[in-house]
């Protein structure tokens, strides 16, 4: 999955974060985990903008911040707006 992470693979960038995050198959890092989360998120991947704005609104891994969540919130939105058109 490192492998294809850094391939820039979208889901397998993600699904390496939440590992990071939860602590699954791998040590907990809560720093990899919004690094690859975020990486993603930038990318318009919905599942990555919304676990990221839930990090910055309860300050999991990230300095809590409302404004930053929100402003992942309105990403993920808009990018659920710009799939339902499609």
């Amino acid at each position: 999955m490192q492998k294809a992470a850094n391939q820039h693979h979208l889901r397998a960038s993600y699904l390496l974060g939440t590992l990071y995050l939860h602590g699954k198959w791998v040590a907990q890092d809560l720093e990899k985990a919004r690094y690859w989360i975020e990486r993603t998120a930038k990318q318009d991947y919905i599942p990555s903008q919304q676990i990221l704005s839930d990090m910055y609104r309860q300050g999991i891994g990230v300095s809590q911040s409302t404004t930053e969540a929100d402003f992942w919130q309105k990403q993920w939105e808009k990018s659920q707006q710009t799939k339902e058109s499609t």
